[in-house]
C-alpha cells in the first residue's frame, strides 16, 4: 500500500524570552570585561610572564609570608602560579557583578570608569604581590618585605584620587547606614575620604623609604579609615540637629 507522508511545517513558536535567554545572561559578563579591559590585560600578562618562567621556579613556592617578609608557608608550583591571578579575577567579578545587580540608583553607572580604574589599582597590586612572591622562590627575604609596603602606600593614595568620585552604591567605598541613606553624606564622606588617604598613602610612602616597616601602610590605610567613618558619624548627627 502507498505511504503518504505529510510535510506539513509545525506551526510552533518559541516564547521571545526563550529567544532572548542567551544575550541576557551574556550581557553582564561582556560588560565586565569590557569595563576592566585593562585589569584583565594585567593579569594574563602577568600570569603568561609567570607561565613562561615556570622552569626556573622551584617545585615548592612561598604561598604566605609574615609581617617581616618572611615566607612561612609553601605550596605547589602550580597553585603558586595561579592563586593570586584567579584571585585577582575573583576581585573583579565580584565587584562589578554586584554592582551590575545592584537596585535602581545604586548601580553607579556614571561612575563606571571611575570604578574601573579602581579595580585596576587593585589588580596591579596584587600582581605586584604576585611577581613579589615569585621571586622569592629565587631569592628568599628580598621582595617581599620591599614589594607590599611601596605597593600599599601607592595603592592607598591611589584610591583616595578617585573616592570622591564614586556614586552612592552597596559595592565601593563607605557604605554606612547614613552614608547610603543620605546622597549628602555620601558625598561628603568620600570628599573627605579622598583627602585623608592620599595625604595618608604618600606620608606613609616617606616613612617607609626612610625606616622600611611592612606595618607603616596598615596603619597608613586604618588611620583614614577611622578619620573617615568619624567625620562621616559627625556629619550625620549634625545634620539631623
Amino acid at each position: 500500500f502507498p505511504v503518504t507522508i505529510s510535510t506539513q511545517q509545525s506551526s510552533k513558536t518559541w516564547p521571545t524570552s526563550h529567544m532572548i535567554f542567551f544575550p541576557e545572561r551574556v550581557q553582564p559578563m561582556i560588560q565586565i570585561l569590557k569595563s576592566n579591559a585593562l585589569s584583565w590585560l594585567v593579569i594574563l600578562l602577568s600570569l603568561g610572564l609567570a607561565l613562561a618562567f615556570s622552569n626556573h621556579f622551584p617545585e615548592q613556592m612561598p604561598v604566605h609570608f609574615n609581617t617581616l617578609g618572611q615566607a612561612d608557608r609553601h605550596s605547589s608550583k602550580l597553585f603558586a602560579l595561579l592563586f593570586l591571578p584567579v584571585m585577582a579575577s575573583v576581585v573583579l567579578v565580584f565587584i562589578s557583578g554586584l554592582l551590575s545587580q545592584s537596585p535602581e540608583g545604586y548601580k553607579a553607572e556614571q561612575s563606571t570608569r571611575t570604578i574601573a580604574q579602581l579595580n585596576l589599582g587593585i589588580t596591579l597590586f596584587m600582581m605586584l604581590v604576585y611577581g613579589a612572591s615569585l621571586a622569592e622562590s629565587l631569592e628568599p627575604g628580598v621582595w617581599i618585605s620591599r614589594a607590599v609596603p611601596v605597593g600599599l602606600t601607592l595603592l592607598t593614595a591611589f584610591m583616595g584620587n578617585y573616592f570622591g568620585k564614586i556614586e552612592r552604591n552597596f559595592v565601593v567605598g563607605f557604605r554606612l547606614p547614613w552614608t547610603l541613606a543620605s546622597d549628602d553624606n555620601w558625598k561628603q564622606t568620600h570628599r573627605f575620604a579622598s583627602r585623608a588617604f592620599v595625604i595618608s598613602g604618600l606620608i606613609s610612602l616617606t616613612w617607609i623609604c626612610i625606616h622600611p616597616n611592612i606595618l607603616v601602610p596598615l596603619v597608613g590605610i586604618i588611620l583614614p579609615t577611622l578619620l573617615t567613618i568619624g567625620f562621616s558619624y559627625r556629619s550625620f548627627k549634625t545634620h539631623q540637629q
